[in-house]
């Protein structure tokens, strides 16, 4: 842009955002001083995208407990997991190499809890049978390591609160004494679950883009 239609010293001595909303009325302005009829075509990119995606995997929560008359530790195994929710990324004024993932999943599953202890005067023997549900709400902000037009490898950090639901079935301890031969039955968990908690989570993926669709 030459000659007197030039604005480029006027627009620089005052505040402006550097855009493409901002250029294109740039050269719109000079093209009508210099009387010359233009037409604008440009991309608008939008502010935000929002992309649903499903997942599936195994969900491993741990159940650290201790009871006076068992004193065994115990842990949960892995459980399959169901999620769906939805990845905001290429948000505008931020790294086109982050995104935030939030979803909603779902467990259920029936576990057999089976414990032993044993000293010089007794042995218990205990059993437990339960169905534990849970909704997990995950939330990382994930980073693409490895970026390419059609690729991307990413990390993610985060959070997982996870709401629980435990209905046991059975729950039996059976109390033997070494010295008299007896055992004593009692109806007594084992095990138990909190009905909420937050943990931390982490996650690593990839994500191909195929026909103007990503998948990941």
């Amino acid at each position: 842009m030459e000659g007197p239609c030039n604005k480029t010293e006027e627009y620089l001595q005052k505040k402006f955002i550097l855009n493409d909303e901002f250029l294109v009325s740039l050269f719109e302005e000079y093209h009508k001083c210099i009387g010359v009829q233009a037409n604008s075509f440009y991309y608008n990119t939008p502010n935000i995208r929002i992309s649903p995606m499903i997942g599936a995997g195994l969900n491993f929560q741990s159940n650290y407990g201790y009871d006076d008359a068992t004193g065994i530790n115990y842990t949960l195994p892995n459980t399959p997991m169901f999620l769906v929710g939805v990845r905001i990324m290429e948000v505008r004024k931020l790294s086109e190499r982050l995104s935030l993932d939030i979803q909603v999943g779902f467990s259920n599953s029936s576990q057999k809890l089976m414990a032993f202890f044993e000293n010089n005067t007794r042995s218990f023997t205990a059993n437990q049978e339960y169905n534990l549900q849970s909704i997990n709400i995950p939330i990382t902000v994930n980073y693409n390591i490895f970026h390419r037009k059609n690729s991307a490898v990413f990390i993610g950090l985060g959070g997982n609160y996870r709401i629980n639901k435990m209905n046991t079935n059975q729950a039996i301890i059976d109390n033997f004494e070494k010295a008299t031969g007896y055992s004593f039955l009692e109806n007594v968990e084992i095990s138990s679950i909190s009905g909420g908690n937050l943990s931390a989570t982490a996650k690593i993926g990839s994500m191909v883009k195929i026909a103007g669709k990503s998948v990941a």
